[in-house]
C-alpha cells in the first residue's frame, strides 16, 4: 500500500521565501514608515514601525529635571573649555584688577559690561570741624563746579554772635542776597551802610542762648562761569522770642574769581557743636 509522505521541501521552500513583514507578528508592509525603528509594541505582542522613547536617564544625569551629559571619569579633555568664571564670558571685563568696591555697568557702546566707580548720588564727608571758642571755621581745597553741602549743628553759648558764611574770606560787596518769605536784605547784613559778602544763615533773629539749630546750605560755581556761585540755604532755629523759625534763603556770590575756600563765621565762644563739608557724588 503507497503511503504519501508531506512535501517538506516545498514547506522548506515556502519558509525561505517570505519577508519579514510576511510574519504574523510584523507590520505588513514598509509604506511610510522610512527612517522608523522596528519596536515592540504597548500590548507586548508584536513588533512595529515606530520612534523608539528615549530611555529615562538616572537622578545624578539630570540637573533641575534637564538631561545632561556626565563626562565624569573619562579621558582626555573637552574640546572647548566650559566658562566656569564671570570674567571668562566674551562681554565682560577679562579681569579684576584695579576695580575694587566698582559697581557693573552697561558700555558706551552698549555691547559689553564694564566696571566703573560706584556712585549713588550721595552727599559725602570730606571735612568737618568744631565752632568751639573759634571766631571762624573754614573749609578749603574747593572744586568749581562740584556741589557742596554745609551742615552746622550748633547750640548756641551766649546771646552774642550771629552766624554768617563767606567765600574765599572776601570781605567786599560780592554777596546778591535772594532771600524768601520772612528773610529781608538787612537781615542778612546786605545794606548801603555796610556792605559786605555775608551770607547770613540766622538772620537778626539769631539763634536763642541756650537752644540748639541746624543750618544747612548749598552751593556750587555756575557751569557756565566758575567765578559765579549759587548759594541756597535753609534754617530751623529757635529765635530770641522763643519761636521756632524756619528760613529759606540764598544767592548769587559774584567776585570775579573761582570758588576755593568756605569761611563759617561762628564769633568766639558762641557756638559749640560741630560743622559738616559733604560733596555731592555723581557718577
Amino acid at each position: 500500500m503507497a503511503v504519501d509522505l508531506p512535501d517538506y521541501w516545498s514547506q522548506v521552500e515556502a519558509l525561505l521565501s517570505m519577508d519579514f513583514v510576511d510574519l504574523q507578528d510584523t507590520p505588513t508592509n514598509y509604506i511610510g514608515d522610512d527612517t522608523k525603528s522596528c519596536v515592540v509594541d504597548e500590548a507586548n505582542d508584536q513588533l512595529i514601525f515606530d520612534f523608539p522613547i528615549p530611555a529615562f536617564h538616572a537622578a545624578d544625569h539630570e540637573n533641575g529635571g534637564v538631561d545632561e551629559i556626565s563626562v565624569a571619569g573619562l579621558s582626555g579633555e573637552l574640546a572647548d573649555n566650559q566658562k566656569s568664571t564671570f570674567l571668562k564670558l566674551s562681554d565682560t571685563p577679562a579681569n579684576y584688577a584695579g576695580a575694587a568696591l566698582k559697581s557693573l555697568r552697561v558700555n558706551a557702546a552698549t555691547n559689553a559690561v564694564e566696571f566703573a566707580a560706584a556712585s549713588t548720588n550721595v552727599w559725602r564727608i570730606v571735612q568737618s570741624a568744631s565752632p568751639a571758642a573759634a571766631a571762624s571755621v573754614s573749609f578749603v581745597g574747593l572744586s568749581p563746579g562740584t556741589w557742596y553741602e554745609v551742615v552746622a549743628i550748633l547750640y548756641k553759648d551766649n546771646s552774642d554772635g550771629i552766624m554768617v558764611v563767606r567765600f574765599n574770606t572776601d570781605v567786599a560787596n560780592n554777596y546778591t542776597w535772594a532771600g524768601q518769605g520772612s528773610d529781608s536784605a538787612a537781615n542778612h547784613t546786605i545794606g548801603a551802610g555796610a556792605p559786605t559778602s555775608y551770607h547770613g544763615i540766622t538772620p537778626s533773629d539769631e539763634l536763642n542762648e541756650g537752644y540748639s539749630g541746624v543750618f544747612i546750605f548749598r552751593f556750587c560755581t555756575d557751569p557756565n562761569d566758575p567765578t559765579r556761585t549759587h548759594i541756597q540755604g535753609q534754617s530751623s532755629y529757635v529765635d530770641r522770642a522763643s519761636r521756632v523759625r524756619g528760613e529759606n534763603h540764598g544767592g548769587i556770590w559774584d567776585a570775579g574769581v573761582n570758588l576755593a575756600s568756605v569761611q563759617i563765621v561762628t564769633g568766639a565762644g558762641s557756638f559749640t557743636g560741630e560743622i559738616k563739608l559733604l560733596e555731592l557724588e555723581i557718577p
